[in-house]
This record gives C-alpha cells, structure tokens and sequence, in this order.
C-alpha cells in the first residue's frame, strides 16, 4: 500500500489547485444524490439508488401500460430533459464495480429488474410486465447518472444550443463515451431534423459488428431498449442490419434525424450541416488539427472527449486554449467525483514524488487510487489514465525525480522588487518583476552573466531573464514581466548588467534568444553601447572559438544542446537553482513525437501572462551556458572579431 502522506483539510490549504506547491482544496462534486432523489434538472427527478430506480421505473412503465400516464405527456418529460430521458429510460453495459475497498471486481451487478426487462420486452420492448421479483446478476444496468455526469449532460446540451465548443477532459473509465452516445441518441430521438456525426481514430472504433467498445454500438443498445411507445419506432428496427441501422450510420424515419460515423481525417463533414460532432478519444487523433478546423465549416458545435496523452497533442492544446479564453469550454471529468473511485476522498500533497511522480503534486486520494497506482506502477500510465495529467501523460526530457529533489534542497522564496537607479538600490514590491535570491550586500564582486528569453510584450507569453553568479554558479536573480518589449528589455538588462550586476568587470555578459522578438536585440544592446555581448559558438564544432553572430540562435540541435547541458550542471551540481517555479517549467518539457523538445502553454498566475510556455527555462538555461563559456569568453575577448559591433566601432576589451 502506498504511504499516506500530507493529508490536508480545506482550511490548511491556500490557493487554487496546481501540479505543485500549496494548494487550496479545489472544489468538486458530490459522490451522492441528497435526500435519495437524482435531480434531472428542469423540475424531474427520479430516485438515486439502483434498486429504487429499477424499481420506480417499472412503476412508470405499469402507468402507461394501464394509462395513468399518458405516453405523450412521457414524451414531453425526456424531450425536455437528457438527463431525465437517461435515467428513467436509458441503460449502460457495465463489466465492472469497485467495492468499498477500492478494489476493482469484474463482475455484474445484483439488481431487481426481471419486471422491467419483461415490461420493455429486453430488445423488443413491447412485452406485459411480470408481476414476480427476480434478483439477477446482470451486466445490463439502469443508467443511474451520478452528479458529476448529469452536470456534464446539462452543459453538453447547453454548449449545442448555444452553438459553442466543449471539451471533455477525463479520466478513464468515467462513462464519457456513453455520455456522447446517450446524447447522440437523445438527439435522434427527440430533436427532429438533427444530423449528427461522431468520430474516431480509426473505424472500427466507431463501428464494429458485435463490439460494445464501439460508439455506434453503445448508441444502438440505449435505442433498442426504449419501449416503441416513447420512441415511436419498434426497437428492433436499431439493431444491426435493421432498417434504421447500417453501418455507420442510424437513422430516424419519425423525424428525419440522422446520426453518421467515420475515422478520422482532415476532412470531417465537408459538404454538410450538422447539429454537433463528437470526437471520441481525440488526443489520439493523427490528423487532430485538420479534423477540428474542418468541422468548424460544418457545425457550430465541437465536443472533444479524450483522456490526455501528452501536452504536444491538439487535444491538450486546446485544452489550455479553453482554460485561457473559456472556448472551447472545458469539463474535467476525474476519477475523484466518482461515487465508487472517489468514495473516502482526501486532498494531498505527494511531498517525495512517489505516488504522482511530480514532487509536491497536489492529487485526490482515495482508496481506489491508492489500489490503482500500486497495481500500475507505472507513473506514466497513471498520469494518463487516472490524474489527466497532460504533462505527465507524455515522455517528460528532465529527470522529473532530480528536479524534485533540487527543490526541497536548494529552493527558497525570493524577494521581489524593482531597481532604483537613481539610489543604486533594490526596493520592495509585491508584484516586483525581479526575483532576486541572492543576498544584498555583496562586496566580492564576483562575475555575472545574464541571458534573455525575450517575447513581443503583448501580455501573451513572458520575457525572462535569468542572472547567474559564475563564482558561485548559483542563479542570482530572474527578471520575468509579459508586458516588457524587446528594446525595453534591452534597455532594462543594460542597465541591470552595468548597475547591480556588473560584478568584477564593470558589466555583465549578456546573452539572448534571438529567435523571433530577440531578432532586433543586437542592434538595441549596440545603440546602447553595451560591451560585453555573446556571440554564439557553432554547435558541432572541434573548437571554442567565438561565431560572428550575436546571441543564441535556437535549432533543434542547439536547443537539446542546451538543455543537455543544463541537466548536466543541475544533475552534477555545477549550477544551483533556488527558482522552484523554474524547475517545475523544466519537468513540463517533453520530446515530441518528431524529435523536438517542447513545453506546454501554461497560464502564469504570478507575471500574468496569459500562455508561458517555458521562458524560465530558455534563460536559466542560456544563463548556464554562458556561465560555462564565461572563462573562453574572457580569453576571446583580447579583441573582437572580424564583422562584430565591438569590431566596426573600435571599442576596447
């Protein structure tokens, strides 16, 4: 069993729910219906527990047999609720339950239902009711929603009604597919005129005789067990190789409503008009980008439902798009608000790293995970299946362990403040732009470098710069502001680097990014006469002499270069980073399925950009370049070469 660690209360914690740090108990929904009565919305309700269910509705069905209830006014009920028409009249093909022990049981479930099978006839739905009680084990089961899914229902419809995107973003096994498919068919059934598309990877994930796996199949089983008088079609007629039902498609001969699947391509609905499109298990998805924009020329509504499988994939991307802009609205499905997964939940922090794999990770702990991840034991399948974990999900380049474990020894909170320049100073600010760790007072002058990760200052993503002690090699100070443009920036590292960093030769080294917004940096630092620039070595080369370009140009083989070279000094303890919020960037980069090193786009609540995307990382890790090269700096710099600035203009080394 795993340990039981930092078990934390509502009051203990601050702040909103994060990978790490503290963190506020985020909110959730209940695992239990209050007062036994599963709210469908819209004024209906029905009973929570299986029994009661199983048992109310054959009550219903007994009502309009005998003609208490008139069909029409049933029909009413689930036109105008889903979560109603699932509950009272839909059903799920469950293999599985999980006992008050966490432990998962391949087996099906003891219910009362003998009078409500004879009362829909199983497929036909048109026998009388048996009036004897018989308990069976059954791996057919009344779709008892439980609060998180009819929520999910709720805002699926809404998002369709109102013309908007959703994205469904889940753990395994939280019944997402049959939440689309009980949509799906909902819509066929009651929205006249509605064509609808679902998708997947490949085909036969959409459709495949016999295989309940399947979308369409799952569609097909709700649609034959609704009794003909709600439905207005003999149940029969949907199932395979009925005549509402072929391959990949099903239609509605009532209503005119039509529901079509297909694999996924770079063409999704060209040529047509649908009410909405369901992507099932998008992260998966080859040509993901091209199917999602292509179906905005067919539907004004998209839902994407996938477990993460990387922070590179468009299914991640737009997740972070929809939690930035709120489109596509996201919904998180997490094992830890489900009644059985979630059942004696608590929130806690994993301190060491065992359990999520990410020191300090805030997680949902619950008798059934604690099973889960020692059954696993793996930590990718874990943040994959279980955490939704878009970082974790994916091959992470840094040592994720090691991160961790330089953050409990070397990291502390910094001081964050502002640079007078009239009284040579550091002042204080409580949203200073500078992070400053090392102490004030420093009369060694020891030699500083600094390197920049500039951006274009529009708020979107940060521009940092990181400041390194070469005596020390420990990082000194970061500055990090998204709003900061890139002659701006130049101007604030010239001053940085001739004031509280000049250190022993009266200036810092000063490196850059010049990829992008850094482009124009050289010619800034030039016109500010600034005199110590980098210029950048040539990445394969048998020799340390200086290049004639300024600043770092970022490559494929340069950049994991870089970061190499980065976990190297980090791993080996060349280099000592006090910045937490630095190494929790790093252990976000992951390889791509091409070959490249990325990071995902992440909100950064403490500078207020809206998508930082590792620029910690570039300076910290330009910064521990510079540090290394600072000794072949120095000897390179007896003159300067041929075609530099320093060159042109005859300034002295």
């Amino acid at each position: 069993m795993l340990p039981k660690q930092g078990v934390m209360k509502m009051d203990d914690v601050e702040g909103m729910a994060s990978n790490t740090g503290m963190s506020r108990e985020p909110a959730v929904a209940p695992l239990e219906w209050a007062g036994g009565r599963l709210d469908c919305g819209g004024g209906l309700s029905v009973p929570s527990d299986v029994a009661e269910l199983s048992r109310w509705r054959l009550a219903l069905r007994e009502a309009v047999r005998d003609g208490a209830v008139a069909p029409e006014t049933e029909r009413a009920r689930c036109a105008r609720s889903l979560p109603y028409w699932v509950a009272a009249h839909g059903w799920t093909y469950r293999l599985r339950e999980v006992g008050e022990d966490g432990r998962t049981r391949s087996v099906g479930v003891n219910v009362d239902r003998s009078g409500e099978v004879a009362a829909t006839g199983g497929a036909g739905g048109r026998s009388r009711p048996a009036r004897e009680s018989l308990t069976v084990t059954t791996p057919h089961y009344p779709f008892a929603l439980y609060p998180i899914q009819v929520t999910t229902l709720q805002r699926l419809v809404s998002g369709i009604d109102n013309g908007s995107d959703v994205l469904l973003d889940k753990s395994r096994d939280m019944g997402c597919s049959w939440l689309g498919a009980a949509l799906m068919a909902w819509s066929l059934l009651f929205t006249p005129e509605s064509q609808m598309i679902v998708v997947s990877r490949v085909e036969d994930l959409v459709d495949r005789k016999g295989d309940p796996s399947t979308v369409m199949w799952k569609i097909r089983y709700l649609l034959q067990r609704c009794p003909e008088w709600l439905s207005g079609i003999d149940p029969a007629r949907f199932s395979e190789g009925g005549d509402c039902s072929r391959h990949l498609s099903i239609v509605n001969p009532m209503n005119g409503s039509t529901i079509f699947g297909q694999a996924s391509t770079g063409h999704v609905g060209r040529g047509g008009r649908t009410r909405f499109i369901v992507f099932d298990e998008y992260a998966a998805f080859e040509k993901a980008e091209s199917a999602w924009q292509s179906a905005a020329d067919t539907t004004a509504c998209r839902i994407a439902i996938s477990t993460p499988l990387g922070p590179q994939t468009h299914f991640s991307k737009l997740r972070m798009q929809g939690m930035a802009s709120g489109s596509p609205e996201v919904i998180t499905l997490g094992y830890w608000d489900h009644p059985e997964k979630g059942r004696g939940r608590e929130w806690r922090c994993d301190k060491d790293g065992s359990v999520t794999g990410t020191v300090n990770r805030w997680y949902w702990w619950s008798p059934w995970f604690d099973r889960e991840v020692e059954r696993r034991a793996d930590p990718l399948d874990v943040a994959q299946n279980i955490l939704i974990d878009h970082v974790g999900s994916g091959q992470t380049f840094f040592n994720r362990p090691a991160l961790g474990q330089h953050m409990r020894e070397h990291g502390f909170d910094p001081r964050r403040c502002e640079w007078n320049e009239q009284y040579q100073r550091w002042e204080d600010y409580t949203d200073g732009r500078w992070f400053v760790w090392e102490a004030a007072g420093n009369k060694s002058l020891p030699h500083y470098v600094m390197f920049a990760d500039p951006s274009y200052g529009l708020g979107r993503n940060n521009s940092a710069v990181a400041v390194v002690n070469v005596d020390t090699g420990k990082l000194a100070a970061m500055f990090v502001d998204p709003h900061v443009t890139p002659f701006e920036l130049a101007e604030m590292m010239s001053m940085a680097g001739r004031g509280p960093f000049k250190g022993r030769y009266g200036s810092a080294l000063i490196g850059w990014e010049n990829n992008g917004p850094g482009g124009s940096m050289g010619s800034d630092l030039w016109r500010l006469e600034y005199p110590m620039l980098y210029r950048m070595r040539a990445v394969g080369q048998d020799h340390d002499k200086e290049g004639h370009t300024l600043g770092w140009t970022s490559t494929r083989a340069s950049k994991r270069l870089l970061f190499s070279n980065f976990q190297r000094s980090l791993l080996q303890g060349e280099f000592i980073c006090p910045c937490n919020k630095t190494l929790e960037e790093a252990s976000e980069y992951v390889l791509t399925r091409d070959g490249g090193i990325e990071s995902p786009e992440v909100a950064d609540q403490s500078t207020g950009s809206k998508l930082a995307h590792g620029d910690r990382v570039i300076a910290a890790a330009g910064a521990v370049m510079l540090m290394n090269e600072f000794p072949a700096f120095l000897e390179d710099s007896s003159e300067f070469a041929p075609g530099t600035y320093g060159n042109m203009l005859g300034w002295d080394t």
